[in-house]
């Protein structure tokens, strides 16, 4: 057997708040989308080669995530071109960002939260010798 592929599946509250975070905050597009009695609730968004579908479960809930402590759960990392300007961007924006910060490991990164709480990560590796100053 050979895996070609991980697309993460996100239980959201409201399939289309979430994909309109998705698409306007980060650039996915809909690639498809199922409803039930006239609701949207499934999609699946991409954005290059990256994939994330949203699913609406009856008993879908997200208080718990949105109130949990930073790295508490999984995070959905994203290697992103310059994440000094995607970060400027989305704080032009309005949306809430964490701090951008140098990495131990080289990168520059900033984390934020989706509206169902789901924890995202954003970084660019630093060329090497690089001074940061954030």
């Amino acid at each position: 057997m050979n895996i070609v592929g991980l697309v993460p599946l996100l239980n959201v509250e409201d399939v289309g708040s979430a994909a309109y975070f998705y698409k306007d905050a980060l650039g996915f597009r809909l690639e498809e989308s199922y409803e039930r009695d006239g609701a949207l609730v499934w999609a699946c968004l991409s954005c290059g080669s990256v994939r994330i579908m949203l699913h609406q479960p009856p008993w879908a809930e997200s208080d718990a995530r949105r109130d949990a402590q930073a790295w508490t759960g999984s995070v959905l990392f994203f290697w992103v071109e310059d994440a000094r300007a995607l970060h400027a961007d989305l704080a032009a924006r309005g949306y809430e960002v964490g701090a951008l910060k140098a990495a131990e490991r080289g990168a520059e990164e900033f984390y934020m939260r989706d509206p169902d709480g789901y924890e995202l990560g954003f970084a660019t590796m630093l060329p090497a010798r690089t001074a940061v100053s954030v």
